[in-house]
């Protein structure tokens, strides 16, 4: 009996052990995701804490507005719905979500796919990528009440990038190698013209100092070296020979990037002022973002190399370099729009299958996710 009661007691033990190593191993969501403590990128991990994560709406996100109550989102639209044409073939939309009276608006269904957008700089319209069958992209420009679109910029243009604000102006990049500047009536102006031998990846432009930091591919190569343009004097500046991602802030003048390496990529801070880089974190990353302050910074890196999931996580400026916000989701666009100290969102893709017809349906979802430090 007393042998009995002492392997019972050896049992309740050891299960409460490894219910507390796994309770702590959880990141709190509405639906936990167990942090696997064998992989790679979730050594040493500093765990956020998640004051809440909501739904906001369907669709990818592209732009928030500053009172945080409007949002461009794409959506699927099937062409029957618009035209009454045959259900065959369903494009990306750019739609305008309001959460305050929770409605989605269709902007302009063009019958190509909107793979970027952003608002102007008084919300009063919308400017969006469009891209056809054949990949030929134009910038576009539709009014907030979409009665007016009008085409900022055509197809010969041959626009590569996306499409970011500036000031007044956004700015997009062509794939012989032009950096623009364009207002929504339709004026434009060249910031600089590189080598025919780059495709312009990504840009972003710091309009005080007029310094634009600059991804473009190098078509002999393929490698995606990282640049700095005074667009005043003319200078150009290499601050890396081929990154992943990057992104760049004016507050504190200051770029993050990710250095392509052959096993792993590493996370580098980049102060402008003195010219110097600071290495901050190895690993799967892919892409960075700059909170508005210039002083956080967050991360998105595969749970592990050709997995299809991502995790979330955040570098201070100057202080913790690997901590977790959301482990192992599945993301629709690998884009995280920072607003305020402690908030992010970003789009989820989630798998509906119907395990009785073999259907899989695709949704995508906006999630709004709180947390502290």
């Amino acid at each position: 009996m007393k042998k009995t009661i002492l392997g019972v007691l050896a049992v309740i033990a050891i299960l409460s052990a490894v219910g507390i190593l796994y309770s702590n191993s959880y990141i709190r969501r509405d639906v936990p995701v167990l942090v696997d403590k064998d992989n790679d990128v979730t050594q040493n991990v500093t765990q956020a804490n998640i004051s809440s994560y909501d739904d906001v709406c369907d669709g990818i996100i592209y732009d928030i507005n500053d009172d945080n109550d409007k949002f461009l989102v794409t959506l699927p639209i099937q062409t029957d719905i618009q035209t009454g044409l045959q259900a065959d073939k369903s494009y990306m939309s750019v739609n305008l979500f309001n959460s305050k009276t929770s409605q989605m608006r269709l902007f302009n269904f063009d019958l190509t796919d909107h793979v970027s957008a952003c608002f102007d700089k008084d919300i009063g319209g919308v400017f969006y990528i469009s891209s056809d069958k054949n990949q030929n992209r134009k910038l576009l420009y539709t009014t907030i009440d979409g009665s007016k679109t009008k085409t900022i910029a055509g197809k010969e243009e041959y626009i590569s990038t996306g499409v970011v604000r500036s000031g007044d102006y956004v700015i997009y990049g062509t794939s012989d190698g032009k950096i623009k500047l364009a207002d929504k009536d339709g004026n434009k102006k060249i910031l600089y013209e590189m080598d025919d031998r780059f495709t312009i990846k990504k840009v972003r432009y710091f309009s005080k100092s007029q310094l634009c930091i600059v991804q473009a591919e190098n078509k002999s190569n393929s490698q995606t070296p990282l640049f700095m343009i005074d667009t005043a004097a003319g200078d150009i500046k290499v601050i890396d020979n081929n990154v992943e991602d990057f992104d760049a802030n004016e507050s504190s003048y200051s770029i993050v990037y990710i250095s392509k390496l052959e096993d792993e990529n590493q996370v580098y801070l980049y102060d402008i002022f003195n010219a110097a880089r600071k290495f901050e974190k190895s690993g799967l990353m892919e892409n960075v973002f700059f909170n508005d302050a210039g002083d956080m910074i967050a991360y998105i890196e595969r749970v592990k190399k050709e997995a299809t999931a991502f995790n979330i996580g955040l570098i201070e400026k100057n202080g913790v370099n690997n901590i977790r916000i959301i482990s192992d989701v599945k993301l629709s666009n690998k884009k995280i729009i920072f607003k305020g100290e402690n908030t992010i969102y970003y789009s989820e893709l989630v798998n509906l299958s119907d395990k009785t017809n073999s259907v899989t349906n695709i949704e995508y979802k906006v999630e709004k996710c709180v947390f502290s430090l």
